[in-house]
């Protein structure tokens, strides 16, 4: 029997992205010891932390933690200018996080080329790229010509922390304490199992490639944390489709009675591009990922009247019913409902108290489908 107090717990998107995995990091993240990163600079993940907004490309999240180490991975990418940027966002408002970040000397470092090749190769035009270099980066890795520069290469590095080996450093921080993996983008967005390539990203980001990437054990994993948000995005651009019918921005915000409904992307700034919820993506996401824990976020698209509620009994009959539907079709629980960007809007059924058990509350609905 897994001890539920050590090992690792995998954060994963179950669509295309954006679903709000940084939200969810950041409600979690007092429950950590450590925290991993892989991916590369183009994924970027939003917190709220004491009201105000935090867009977080490089570091994890849960540096709202004091006490909670910030590790970027062996697989991870990174841009020197977007770190020294988001470090140095964080000391502006008190909080330092050099003697607590560590960074493996196989991690690779991004130039300017990368993206001006892409933009060259008008990559935003044929798959709808941010055409952030992550790509053409990642080429040069696998080509081993030793053109893509390491970490351990990057003296600069050690201006804003340490370089370790960090396969070492995770796996002997799972044996006495809990480690949180924050995953990147996306299930459907995967090179690996997406049905839409080529309109997919460069890498595998399901809880499989997650962990290679960090060089973890399936066997030290407890937790496999699904994030899914209640209408699926897509980036701007020629991005692919997904298994739900595309809407208006327009159409959303009717539906939501949320006025001038719109999202851009936090890295790229482009507008978002925004579908019906699909069963059959999220099915085969729970297939390729089977999480243990499922998150549903953007709830109040579900009618602005669900803004910020932190309580199930709360919630509006239509929200409930939504929700209702989306587990009896798809056969699953949502343990923990986002009702907003801040992290007290959120409801976590695992700790249920009076009017916040989720089973009991929807369990009259359920059983009119």
């Amino acid at each position: 029997m897994r001890n539920n107090e050590t090992g690792v717990d995998v954060l994963v998107g179950m669509q295309y992205g954006s679903e709000g995995k940084g939200k969810i990091s950041s409600v979690l993240a007092d429950q950590y010891d450590a925290s991993v990163r892989v991916g590369a600079w183009q994924a970027g993940h939003t917190l709220v932390y004491k009201g105000n907004d935090y867009k977080m490309r490089t570091i994890p999240c849960q540096w709202t933690n004091p006490c909670c180490d910030l590790i970027i991975g062996a697989g991870g990418m990174i841009r020197l200018d977007v770190l020294k940027h988001e470090i140095e966002m964080l000391e502006s408002i008190g909080i330092d996080i050099r003697n607590r970040l560590y960074i493996d000397p196989r991690t690779v470092i991004g130039l300017p080329r990368h993206a001006e090749q892409e933009a060259s190769e008008s990559m935003f035009k044929k798959i709808g790229s941010t055409q952030e270099g992550i790509g053409a980066c990642r080429v040069e890795k696998i080509k081993r010509k030793g053109e893509a520069i390491q970490a351990k290469n990057c003296p600069k590095l050690e201006n804003y922390a340490t370089v370790t080996d960090t396969i070492d450093l995770i796996n002997l921080k799972a044996q006495s304490g809990k480690i949180f993996v924050e995953g990147t983008q996306g299930c459907h967005l995967s090179i690996t199992t997406s049905h839409l390539y080529p309109m997919c990203t460069s890498c595998d980001p399901n809880v499989s490639g997650i962990l290679s990437e960090c060089g973890i054990s399936p066997r030290l994993v407890n937790d496999i944390i699904g994030v899914a948000r209640t209408y699926p995005i897509r980036v701007a651009g020629n991005s692919g489709n997904t298994g739900g019918k595309e809407l208006s921005w327009d159409e959303v915000s009717k539906r939501s009675g949320i006025k001038g409904l719109s999202e851009q992307t936090t890295v790229t700034k482009r507008t978002r591009r925004v579908f019906e919820w699909s069963d059959r993506d999220f099915q085969q996401a729970l297939l390729i990922n089977q999480p243990t824990i499922l998150a549903l976020t953007f709830v109040d698209y579900f009618g602005v009247e669900n803004a910020g509620v932190e309580n199930l009994s709360e919630l509006s009959d239509r929200a409930l019913i939504s929700i209702a539907e989306l587990e009896v079709r798809n056969n699953c629980h949502f343990d923990i409902l986002s009702t907003g960007k801040a992290v007290q809007e959120t409801i976590d059924t695992r700790f249920a108290t009076k009017g916040n058990n989720i089973r009991d509350a929807l369990s009259e609905v359920a059983a009119d489908f």
